[in-house]
């Protein structure tokens, strides 16, 4: 059998530049893998032993050094994956820059044009065109029928 690992960064996409370039975890049978960006924070152990004196064996990954100021925020396994997930808050600045909600955005006057005159989605121009092309296009077809049905006779 196999024992595979993932794992995944609650870190705000490393905000704070605290995420380590690499990490050991150790898996219950006491082999070791290095987890890092190379191996996109994943590995596999194969050939595995299935069962041991005729009970299955359940294997688990630990994560033994903690990098600093995360915590495990998850560990669970499903199937042969297991998947441990670190999390660390990011810093807020002292003097956060907040965007300013009050302005307008900047839309060019060709962009303003285009919104002004061209139809959107369910909008009540675009339902008018939609039904009276609908309207045209089944008289066509009942003068058309109609036109037939005389030439027939």
């Amino acid at each position: 059998t196999s024992a595979s690992i993932l794992k995944v960064w609650d870190d705000a996409e490393n905000q704070d530049g605290l995420r380590p370039s690499s990490i050991e975890v150790r898996l219950s049978n006491g082999d070791v893998v290095t987890l890092n960006a190379g191996n996109n924070w994943t590995a596999t152990i194969e050939n595995l032993p299935a069962f041991n004196a005729g009970q299955r064996i359940t294997y688990t990954w630990n994560e033994p050094t903690l990098p600093t100021g995360y915590t495990i925020s998850g560990n669970t396994t499903e199937g042969r994956l297991t998947t441990i997930t670190n999390h660390h808050t990011p810093e807020t600045p002292e003097n956060p820059v907040i965007p300013d909600r009050t302005t307008t955005p900047n839309i060019t006057p060709a962009k303003k044009q285009s919104y002004i005159y061209n139809p959107h989605t369910a909008d009540q121009s675009s339902l008018s065109i939609a039904m009276i092309s609908v309207f045209s296009f089944g008289f066509v077809c009942g003068i058309a029928l109609l036109k037939k049905n005389q030439h027939n006779d």
